[in-house]
């Protein structure tokens, strides 16, 4: 995408191809040129200007969502099939991503990294340890490469981003790198601790740090050994990096979702995103307990837009439908991007354009769009309704002063983990509520930002006031920066007391996001409860 500061009616009026939605072109039947030629019209005819193509080889998932892809993924055929669409799709104006797996999670490229490297496995499972940098090597070898093989030499004309889908780290295991790059940092053995880092045995207070250290070591190295490997290909072949990661939209998900510090992954990325297939954004009430696929409307998309802006960027992104139902509508297809939109994301990539259109093909990923579904016969306007959404939310930077500390180390290992991640929880919604826009902060921005006239900077972020979760654990490191900002003049509170909103509303359920432009200040504004009306915005 352009990094344009000054709004342009007619680039609004008719976005640029990198502010497309950037659709899934699932790849689950036989494919041929002929096929890929009318299925390119067909996204042509529909408003489709950007792609990526999500193989789903026969052995991904042969019992629950049997395939019929031909020729077979990884084979010579395969790949050249795949530099055929993508030089087609560019002949005709159309923005083309890779996906780097078959099927997903990334990184086993569907099996073949542990069936060749059996090595490479993790403890009674067939996906590779992501935190061994050979595993990795090696999947990058008979992934990417075979892409950059088939495409030529003349990729990075083609291909503007490289896509990683949940790729996970082990958890509750260990190898020999890390038992040996723990002992050299900490002086001692982890080996006496294995029982409770593999959950045998209970944290206490005594022994607590030890999960903080060893979590926090695991993080640096799953970030070390593949998602940095992965970036610096991309960038080597003048492509972006983006993707998302696993459980990224419960607070804890940096757990569950085996990636240990989902900040400090997420700023891996030259595009991080977050995953919104299920219906974890959906125009209902907030329901009143946690429930991880419905309507559970979260501030998660502020993880994806806020590593952007700290590592000086301004895109963040977010995969959308893809298993949300059949009865996704317009209505909700513009409030999942809407809500998005006003959290700082701004491309949005719609799962799935289906190449197979028999039988269980067309039910295993829902909602499709194809021109023989009834209501894509709007999806045109849609398409340019979120190309236009995509322009307006990308310009200039935003405007914020708010951090929202993501206490990592309780969700690492802490006592109250599950308490202080519904404080965050609730900080996070209450800001909302409050229409104050904020970011999420670790200790990594707080440790190594600058403090410039009472404001921590990194990137392209700035923030005055910083929000920690009552009870939280702060590591020593990060309580001196911390106390080194409140000394020049910063805030750090667990109140929410004389915060900025960005705007004042008469009126509720509106949401909104100020963006700094050259030409004057851009407010997006956003009605995601409420009835339809009029509203007073001050």
């Amino acid at each position: 995408m352009n990094g344009n500061d000054i709004f342009n009616i007619n680039s609004f009026l008719t976005p640029d191809v990198s502010c497309a939605p950037v659709y899934v072109w699932v790849w689950n039947d036989v494919c041929t040129e002929e096929i890929i030629d009318a299925q390119i019209e067909e996204m042509q005819n529909l408003g489709i200007r950007a792609f990526y193509i999500l193989p789903e080889p026969k052995d991904f998932r042969p019992d629950s969502m049997p395939t019929n892809l031909t020729p077979n993924y990884l084979t010579e055929e395969f790949f050249e099939l795949c530099a055929y669409a993508i030089k087609k799709g560019k002949a005709l104006n159309m923005n083309c991503w890779i996906y780097d797996e078959g099927g997903w999670p990334s990184g086993s490229a569907c099996g073949k990294v542990t069936k060749v490297h059996p090595e490479f496995s993790v403890e009674n499972s067939s996906y590779p340890d992501l935190l061994n940098k050979k595993a990795t090597e090696y999947f990058i070898e008979i992934t990417h490469e075979k892409y950059f093989w088939a495409i030529g030499e003349d990729f990075k004309n083609f291909v503007s981003a490289v896509f990683t889908d949940e790729p996970k780290a082990p958890f509750h295991t260990s190898n020999k790198e890390l038992i040996e790059r723990y002992e050299k940092m900490y002086g001692e053995s982890i080996l006496p601790y294995l029982p409770l880092i593999k959950g045998k045995i209970a944290p206490t207070e005594e022994n607590v740090h030890i999960l903080h250290r060893w979590y926090d070591l695991c993080s640096r190295a799953f970030c070390e050994n593949f998602l940095l490997p992965c970036k610096k290909w991309a960038n080597e072949k003048g492509s972006d990096f983006t993707g998302h990661l696993d459980v990224d939209h419960s607070p804890q998900g940096c757990m569950n979702g085996c990636n240990f510090n989902l900040m400090r992954a997420l700023r891996c990325f030259d595009i991080p995103g977050v995953d919104v297939i299920w219906r974890q954004l959906y125009p209902e009430n907030k329901i009143a307990n946690k429930n991880d696929f419905n309507a559970y409307n979260g501030f998660f998309p502020r993880y994806a837009s806020s590593a952007a802006a700290q590592n000086g960027t301004k895109f963040s992104m977010s995969e959308i439908f893809g298993v949300a139902g059949a009865s996704v509508s317009y209505d909700i297809m513009r409030y999942t991007v809407g809500y998005g939109a006003v959290r700082g994301i701004n491309i949005f990539n719609p799962f799935n354009f289906p190449l197979g259109r028999n039988g269980q093909l067309l039910a295993q990923e829902l909602p499709i769009f194809t021109e023989k579904q009834p209501f894509c016969r709007y999806l045109n306007q849609f398409n340019q309704y979120t190309e236009r959404l995509s322009y307006i939310s990308s310009l200039g930077e935003r405007v914020y002063e708010t951090g929202l500390y993501y206490p990592v180390s309780d969700f690492q290992g802490g006592l109250n983990s599950e308490e202080i991640a519904k404080e965050f929880d609730s900080l996070g919604r209450t800001l909302e509520d409050m229409l104050v826009d904020f970011d999420i902060v670790d200790d990594d921005v707080l440790q190594l930002a600058e403090i410039k006239n009472g404001y921590i900077c990194i990137g392209n972020a700035k923030y005055k006031n910083i929000i920690i979760p009552e009870g939280a654990f702060i590591p020593e490191a990060t309580q001196k920066a911390l106390d080194n900002f409140e000394k020049q003049g910063g805030r750090v509170s667990h109140e929410l007391s004389n915060l900025t909103p960005v705007i004042k509303a008469d009126g509720v359920g509106l949401r909104a996001i100020k963006r700094k432009v050259q030409n004057g200040d851009l407010l997006i504004l956003f009605r995601e409860t409420g009835e339809n009306g009029d509203y007073n915005i001050h």
